[in-house]
């Protein structure tokens, strides 16, 4: 008798045992979980962005005739839109709008000046005659300043514009020059028409 009391409690204990170690191993029958969302947090990009520049235009640019070599501080007038002949040269000061937010933000500032031969008709075909083309080909346009800083005349002419928050514009100063030249070397060009223009770009750069 005292046996099989030991017996059956031995195989009660050892399935008791076997159901706590079952529980505890899988942990799918007795677990807790808490759970929160925090609260959404805002985020925003910044800008880089040129501004319209079709008002742009020669008003306030100044013209002034020299031979081979323009004197330092050489007088120059107003441009009111003179006809151009050999030895002119007109300064010319822009100022295109550009916005630029962000801490990091950084970007090249470029300009490339355009000249095309001819005038467009009324369906917006430009025909140019040999002299307009003459005269596209002796014009020299080149950038010689941006935001106050001297640069070499060149066609295409990139500056840095600092780094940060910037709403004030970039101020670019463009010379056109009708060389002196050689007696009779721009014959053709008498009577051309040209039209001038200039591309602007922002290029975000590494800081």
């Amino acid at each position: 008798m005292k046996k099989s009391t030991r017996s059956l409690l031995g195989a009660s204990s050892a399935a008791l045992l076997g159901v706590i170690l079952l529980l505890g191993g899988t942990g799918t029958l007795a677990s807790w979980t808490s759970n929160t969302t925090s609260s959404t947090q805002q985020i925003q990009s910044g800008t880089l962005q040129l501004g319209s520049t079709d008002k742009i235009s020669l008003t306030g640019a100044t013209i002034l005739h020299c031979t081979s070599v323009c004197p330092l501080n050489a007088p120059a007038e107003a441009y009111t839109g003179q006809v151009l002949v050999p030895g002119d040269v007109i300064t010319a000061t822009m100022s295109i709008p550009v916005t630029l937010t962000g801490q990091n933000m950084k970007a090249n500032f470029s300009v490339s000046p355009r000249k095309a031969a001819g005038t467009a008709d009324a369906s917006g075909v430009v025909i140019a005659t040999d002299a307009d083309t003459a005269l596209a080909t002796a014009l020299q346009m080149s950038v010689t300043q941006i935001d106050g800083q001297k640069l070499k005349s060149a066609p295409d002419t990139t500056q840095s514009i600092g780094m940060g928050v910037r709403t004030t514009p970039v101020v670019v100063t463009l010379e056109i020059k009708f060389p002196w030249g050689e007696p009779g070397q721009f014959n053709k060009a008498m009577g051309g028409t040209v039209g001038l223009t200039a591309v602007y770009s922002l290029t975000q750069v590494a800081g």
